[in-house]
């Protein structure tokens, strides 16, 4: 069986307000299920992108981490998604 590896979501930045009530510092960890309090909006649209990572992949230079905006157009947050060492 492949290694998965822990992902953790954290909001970086915000540029607006978001309508679901997100503010920077917040973190989800990624344990098999939406995390609890996450938006599903922002859930869609990092999903392929954290699961990218728990499985040992990248998208770019950096390996473990993957900076990114919210998919909804009005959230105006910036997240950041890390595969964690384990």
């Amino acid at each position: 069986m492949a290694k998965s590896y822990p992902v953790t979501i954290r909001i970086i930045e915000a540029k607006s307000s978001c309508s679901s009530g997100h503010r920077v510092g917040e973190e989800f960890r990624l344990e098999g299920y939406t995390p609890e309090g996450l938006c599903l909006t922002a859930f869609a649209g990092l999903l392929p992108m954290a699961r990218i990572l728990a499985a040992g992949g990248s998208l770019g230079p950096e390996t473990d981490r993957i900076v990114a905006s919210c998919p909804d157009p009005k959230g105006g947050l910036i997240f950041e998604v890390v595969r964690e060492k384990g």
